[in-house]
C-alpha cells in the first residue's frame, strides 16, 4: 500500500517533468545532451509531448527515421497537434499521400491554415 507522502511525492515529480516538457517541445534537440531522466520517465508513462520530442530528435538529429516516425506516430495518435501535423507532413513527403492528407483533414488544415499558424507561434 502506498503511503500518502509517496503518492504526493510521485504527483509532484510528474508535475515537475511535465513543466519541463512544455519548454522542450519548442526546442526538442536540447534533449540530446540533457533531460535524459525526465524523458525516460515521461516516455515510460506514454506522454504525447515526450514522444513528439523523441520523434523529432531521432528523425532529424540522429537520422533514425524508423524510430523517429514510430514516436511521432504515437504522439499523433494521442492527439498532440504538433505531432499529428509533423507526422502528416512527413507521411506526405514519404509518398503516403492518403494517410498524410487524412491526418491533415482531421483538423481541416487543408482549408484552415490559421490552425497551422497557431501551432508555429505556440
Amino acid at each position: 500500500m502506498y503511503s500518502f507522502l509517496a503518492i504526493r511525492g510521485y504527483r509532484q515529480g510528474v508535475q515537475k517533468h511535465l513543466q519541463t516538457l512544455r519548454g522542450l517541445a519548442n526546442h526538442p534537440l536540447r534533449t540530446l545532451c540533457s533531460y535524459k531522466d525526465e524523458m525516460k520517465f515521461c516516455l515510460r508513462y506514454g506522454n504525447r509531448e515526450a514522444h513528439y520530442i523523441e520523434g523529432v530528435k531521432h528523425f532529424f538529429a540522429l537520422h533514425d527515421r524508423t524510430k523517429g516516425m514510430r514516436h511521432l506516430k504515437i504522439s499523433a495518435t494521442k492527439n498532440y497537434k504538433r505531432g499529428k501535423y509533423l507526422y502528416a507532413i512527413l507521411k506526405l513527403f514519404a509518398g503516403d499521400h492518403v494517410e498524410g492528407m487524412n491526418l491533415l483533414d482531421v483538423h481541416k488544415w487543408r482549408s484552415n491554415t490559421y490552425v497551422v499558424d497557431k501551432l508555429e507561434s505556440s
